[in-house]
């Protein structure tokens, strides 16, 4: 998760396990913030798994066809004289609303030993699969913003054929431009940017501690409804 701004611009980051937790921080201190790119990835170790995606991928962007009839844009880089450089394939354009990327993470990082020498089988075998999903206007990147990371690999055909086909995933179809909160996730957002001052102010003086945060918030709500209930 990356939050903020260029040009000056205060600009955060949060990766990994630390992602669940910025995210749910950023909803509590700004809550009317948009994602402006989503990046659903999943890790794989297989040996010859990259082989068989590329082949997938192949398949998929020849089924497909882009407004003019032509088939999806399908690009792979490597390198012939180094096959430990690590291969990445992309299904789609960096400027359209989705994009699709494959590649060998475990090489990404590899780095070869001064005397030579191949990685292990787990750097080897490592691929990751990487959407990335750049919703173009607020509503769209609203309708993202509750999606969760394996519903986005529906937002488009391709997308969700691909998954289908090489995850055996069950994704359902998505249309950014479609889906409509609901009235729960409207009022719960509305009341966040409504007292989001004050839910702040608490999270702060729990130290971050987010299951501390939920039980207090739930602690008060029942407080207030006994009283209620008392005085009604």
């Amino acid at each position: 998760v990356n939050y903020g701004g260029r040009n000056g611009h205060p600009n955060a980051e949060a990766s990994g396990d630390h992602a669940d937790w910025f995210r749910a921080v950023l909803d509590c201190l700004a809550a009317d913030w948009l994602p402006t790119r989503l990046d659903p990835c999943i890790d794989f170790v297989q040996k010859g798994l990259y082989d068989k995606l590329r082949l997938i991928g192949l398949q998929v962007a020849d089924e497909f066809r882009t407004p003019d009839g032509r088939p999806i844009t399908f690009r792979e880089i490597v390198n012939p004289l180094d096959p430990f450089a690590g291969r990445t394939f992309y299904l789609g354009t960096r400027s359209g609303e989705w994009f699709l990327r494959v590649y060998e993470k475990g090489l990404e990082g590899w780095k070869r030993p001064p005397g030579g020498g191949s990685p292990p089988d787990a750097v080897r075998d490592l691929v990751r699969i990487e959407g990335e999903i750049k919703p173009k206007k607020p509503d769209a990147r609203r309708r993202a913003a509750l999606a969760a990371p394996a519903e986005l690999f529906g937002v488009s055909g391709v997308l969700r054929v691909f998954a289908e086909r090489a995850l055996s995933m069950n994704v359902e179809p998505i249309r950014l431009r479609e889906r409509r909160q609901s009235n729960r996730d409207r009022a719960l957002r509305a009341m966040g940017y409504q007292y989001q001052r004050h839910l702040g102010d608490l999270l702060r003086d729990l130290g971050g501690d987010l299951e501390a945060f939920g039980r207090e918030i739930a602690r008060l709500a029942a407080l207030e409804a006994v009283e209620r209930d008392m005085t009604g």
